[in-house]
């Protein structure tokens, strides 16, 4: 560093004289650091290139255009049918599970209900016979002695 120069003068500061942020070199004393280009930086004159897109080939992308515009319009019109088709055999299978539901599963159902709540004779040579649910729950607290033996003050 050769010489160290204040950046502004106190006249440019209104007047008070206040030290610089921090030294600073002036561009006058700069040295000199310029050095001769060597081979590599030197260009040969070239034609310049032709524009990447200069030379378009209007009919191909006219029909690359068809083409992917086709090929969109097919694949929505399958898509279409194949959904389509879709929910007609979904539905008819719901139909066909809602059949078996009301003709097979509902009529045993009720049939199932009805044997819990009658009394019947499961095998008479053994004398085992079947009693409805509450009276054999009723059964089954009393013989273990519970509070709740009568199905009236469980009730209330």
């Amino acid at each position: 560093m050769d010489t160290l120069k204040r950046v502004d003068s106190p006249q440019k500061r209104g007047g008070t004289e206040t030290p610089p942020k921090g030294p600073t070199m002036s561009h006058d004393h700069t040295p000199d650091m310029h050095t001769p280009l060597d081979e590599w930086h030197e260009q040969p004159v070239v034609v310049p290139k032709e524009e990447i897109g200069a030379h378009v080939n209007i009919r191909f992308m006219l029909g690359f255009y068809f083409a992917m515009a086709g090929f969109v319009l097919v694949t929505v019109i399958a898509l279409i049918i194949y959904y389509g088709y879709a929910k007609t055999n979904m539905s008819m299978k719901l139909v066909e599970n809602t059949h078996e539901y009301s003709t097979g599963f509902v009529p045993y159902a009720e049939e199932a209900k009805g044997r819990l709540n009658e009394y019947a004779w499961m095998d008479r040579t053994e004398e085992t016979v079947r009693v409805p649910w509450e009276v054999a729950a009723r059964g089954v607290v009393a013989s273990y002695g519970g509070p709740a033996s009568n199905i009236e003050e469980s009730t209330n």
